[in-house]
């Protein structure tokens, strides 16, 4: 399984570099990282953390006032703990390479189930090994596209 879950990782952190070499190309503005964009509600969440480590404080600068209460502290706290140790710009793309992982892990357990279903339903096992090999390869593309659309 463990091969099944680091091939599934290859997969996927290469279609995360295509789509965000794609992303890059046409908006080259929201290029945070090798991986990592900054943009939408990014700022609310990892900002917030950037501060407290900066400044003492954890808010966020909403272009007119400082917010204190607006996130919820647990999305940023594993950024904080890697902002410890990286640049903002490497944090962000260890966090993504991190999802990524977790993602893929995420991938071919639910895959394993799909397979573990329709193993006992079905007659030959040449539908749960295609059912397994399909979703494995769909969440990957459909799961790194979305990311990258976001």
């Amino acid at each position: 399984m463990l091969l099944i879950v680091a091939i599934t990782f290859v997969l996927k952190l290469g279609l995360a570099l295509y789509f965000s070499h794609l992303l890059f190309c046409q908006y080259p503005a929201l290029k945070w990282g090798v991986i990592a964009k900054d943009s939408g509600d990014t700022f609310s969440y990892f900002g917030a953390m950037d501060n407290l480590l900066a400044h003492g404080e954890y808010y966020f600068w909403n272009g007119t006032n400082k917010v204190y209460a607006g996130r919820m502290p647990y999305y940023g706290a594993f950024y904080f703990l890697l902002r410890i140790f990286f640049a903002p710009k490497v944090a962000y793309d260890v966090y993504a390479v991190l999802q990524i992982a977790l993602d893929a892990l995420a991938t071919v357990v639910f895959a394993q189930l799909c397979f573990e279903i329709y193993r006992k339903k079905s007659p030959s096992g040449l539908v749960s090994h295609s059912t397994f090999a399909v979703s494995i390869i769909s969440c990957s593309a459909l799961t790194c596209g979305l990311k990258a659309l976001r």
